[in-house]
């Protein structure tokens, strides 16, 4: 089909065109009245008993504790290893994600070798409100908290090797994002470009699907003969 072929099929099913776009300019308008939205990157921190976290021999690089706060994570999804991206510090809301929690281990590996160097479990949460982040923070921060000691108590471990947890100072803020004006108009010209092609496709094809559906059949009658007709054409 050439351009100039198109044209006539987009002009011959412009109603296509327009359902289209005002759908495309619906979605548009719904995605920009939702606004912004609220995360947080939260870190557990699991250091020796006795020890300051801010202390460099603190344990919280010692494989066993690492080990035991991959466990703790595990038990917090429900057995469920959590997910991850490529980059470790890849926020949860740039995967499109506008309302979730993600639970895990800061992963500073590549995309096909992952590597826990600390002891720390991020608690990612992205909502639509700051008090449904709120909630969530207050209970997964606890939720960690508690599964450790709960894990601790059932073999024994006694006060002087017990590990600890406690939570990164500066990491429970909650953070309003929202985006830029030039990430708005990309958006725009993205959704726009995407109608466009939509609508042009979608008028093709019902206009190849009217050509194909039969003509009525009708009966007409002329002075010596009678004539039927299909399509507006003589039948033989």
């Amino acid at each position: 089909m050439t351009i100039r072929e198109l044209i006539v099929v987009v002009w011959r099913r412009w109603y296509v065109v327009l359902a289209t776009l005002v759908i495309a300019a619906a979605a548009t308008f719904s995605l920009e009245s939702s606004g912004g939205m609220y995360s947080t990157r939260t870190v557990v921190r699991f250091v020796l008993a006795d020890y300051a976290t801010l202390l460099p021999d603190n344990g919280s690089q010692d494989e066993d504790i690492i080990g035991f706060a991959s466990v703790v994570a595990a038990e917090i999804n429900d057995g469920r290893p959590a997910g991850g991206y490529a980059r470790a510090d890849a926020p949860l809301y740039g995967a499109g994600v506008r309302q979730g929690i993600m639970v895990g281990l800061p992963n500073t590996g590549g995309q096909w070798q992952a590597n826990y160097s600390q002891a720390d479990i991020e608690i990612q949460i992205v909502g639509q409100t700051r008090s449904w982040v709120q909630d969530r923070q207050r209970e997964l921060t606890r939720a960690v908290q508690a599964r450790a000691g709960e894990l601790q108590d059932r073999v024994g471990a006694a006060d002087d090797v017990r590990i600890t947890t406690s939570i990164a100072p500066l990491t429970t803020r909650i953070e309003y994002v929202s985006p830029t004006r030039s990430s708005r108009f990309a958006a725009y010209a993205a959704m726009g470009a995407a109608a466009a092609l939509v609508a042009g496709w979608l008028a093709v094809v019902v206009d190849r699907a009217a050509r194909r559906t039969p003509g009525v059949r009708r009966q007409t009658t002329s002075p010596g003969r009678t004539i039927m007709q299909e399509s507006g054409r003589d039948a033989p």
